[in-house]
């Protein structure tokens, strides 16, 4: 969640808590409320600084990795995202999944990724399926 969404959420958190308890237990919603917003912040900041793994070191590990468990992958973080576009893997397997002859050219820069989507895409609505 971006921050200007979260803090537009707290901010709406806060007002609805604010109409909804009295006066006494609002107090005690509201500071619970912010001392929680602060810890999650603070543990949100320290996770930005952990270490990661090395690119390759990654690439290799999602190498063993199967399509869904790779997509899956490149949603954990930045790191990992970027390290599961890498067009080795994606070589890989169209290479695993699709004869050879399906491709007519391959050109420096060619994107393995969108090859192998666009494959799975023919596959699953193929003549057979009209």
């Amino acid at each position: 969640m971006n921050t200007t969404a979260a803090v537009s959420a707290a901010n709406l958190l806060v007002k609805s808590v604010k109409s909804a308890f009295p006066k006494q237990k609002k107090n005690l919603a509201i500071v619970q409320f912010k001392q929680a917003l602060k810890r999650r912040t603070k543990s949100h900041e320290e996770n930005i600084d952990t270490p990661s793994l090395p690119q390759d070191v990654l690439v290799h590990i999602f190498s063993l990795l199967d399509v869904s468990s790779l997509i899956s992958s490149s949603q954990v973080s930045r790191s990992w995202n970027l390290a599961t576009h890498e067009g080795s893997l994606w070589r890989s397997l169209f290479n695993l999944h699709f004869s050879h002859d399906v491709l007519t050219h391959i050109h420096p820069g060619f994107d393995w990724r969108e090859a192998f989507k666009q494959g799975r895409l023919k596959e699953n609505v193929g003549p057979w399926a009209k």
